[in-house]
């Protein structure tokens, strides 16, 4: 069982998911950090893995129907409209924190 260093519960439905999965599921050498301020913008997931590095995980709850990849910068959603790259959004967090 993973250590999450935050003990509060997601109330996003895909991150309490990705929070289950990643508590009951991995070894507890792997500590885990959830919702943690970067330069201003927040990550979901963090974790910390010994020997190997660190693994941002940014978490979308969308409904695989209806997306629309126009380009890698441009996500569309039904219901949510456009979005950037998460891969983007991850790198971000990852080299801010390197």
């Amino acid at each position: 069982m993973a250590k999450m260093i935050d003990q509060k519960l997601p109330t996003n439905k895909g991150e309490q998911v990705v929070w289950d999965f990643l508590k009951n599921l991995l070894s507890d050498d792997i500590i885990v950090y959830h919702n943690r301020e970067v330069k201003g913008r927040e990550f979901d997931f963090c974790l910390l893995l010994p020997d190997q590095g660190i693994l941002i995980l940014e978490v979308k709850g969308w409904e695989a129907k209806g997306i629309r990849v126009k380009d890698p910068d441009q996500i569309i959603i039904p219901g949510y409209g456009t979005e950037g790259s998460p891969k983007k959004q991850a790198n971000m967090y990852k080299f801010s924190m390197i």
